[in-house]
Order: C-alpha cells, then sequence, then structure tokens
C-alpha cells in the first residue's frame, strides 16, 4: 500500500506540474488557480478508491470486480455532480474549469486501469 501512496504522490506531482504549466502558456483554456483544487480532490478520491478496492480484493474475487465496476460508476456520478454545482454557482472561469476538471479525469482514469489492471494480476 505504502509503494502505491508513493506512486500516487509522484503521479500526481507530475500531473500538477504538467498542467500548471500549461495553464501558465494557455490561460484561455485553463486556469493556474483551478489546478491545484482538483488535483487535490483527485488524489483523494483516487487514493480512497484505492483503500477499497484493495480490501475488496481480500477474499472473494467477484467481490473485486463488482467494487470496481460500482465504485468506477459512483466516482463518475460524482465528478459529474462536482462539473454541475460548480457551473451552477459559478458566475466566471467554467469553461476553463471544465477543461482542467476534464484533463485531470482522463489522466487519474487511466492511472487508476493500469494500477487496477497490475493489482488484480499480482491478486491472482
Amino acid at each position: 500500500m505504502s509503494r502505491y501512496v508513493v506512486s500516487l504522490l509522484l503521479f500526481a506531482g507530475l500531473v500538477f506540474g504538467m498542467l500548471y504549466g500549461a495553464a501558465v502558456w494557455f490561460p484561455a483554456a485553463l486556469t493556474a488557480g483551478y489546478v491545484l483544487p482538483i488535483s487535490s480532490y483527485f488524489f483523494l478520491v483516487t487514493l480512497g478508491f484505492h483503500v477499497g478496492l484493495v480490501r475488496s480484493a481480500k477474499g472473494n474475487p467477484s467481490m473485486f470486480i463488482r467494487y470496481y465496476m460500482a465504485a468506477t460508476t459512483l466516482k463518475l456520478f460524482l465528478h459529474l455532480g462536482v462539473l454541475v454545482f460548480f457551473a451552477v454557482l459559478a458566475t466566471t472561469g467554467v469553461i476553463q474549469f471544465v477543461i482542467t476538471f476534464v484533463a485531470h479525469y482522463a489522466v487519474y482514469t487511466a492511472f487508476e486501469v493500469v494500477i487496477a489492471y497490475r493489482f488484480s494480476r499480482s491478486a491472482t
């Protein structure tokens, strides 16, 4: 588990640096002020997802699959809810927030799929 946390920290730092740099270079598309809060949000959600994934893998292998599918669906709705909540409350910068959020979503989802695949291969 500690190896995963270190990997996630390094990954989060890399993503933060790349998106923050992109926000500085392309301020019309991304806003640097959104990168840290969104990165923190995705770090915590990803960490929580992995903790649940590890716990579900103990015992019944079909529970791992059920947890993965249910958690992925719930995360999708959670992320959609965050986007809608911000879009309704914000008066400016909605497009930049959405672009930054979706960029994080795509990168973190790819990371989670790779990690879950490796985890499922090592657990069997």
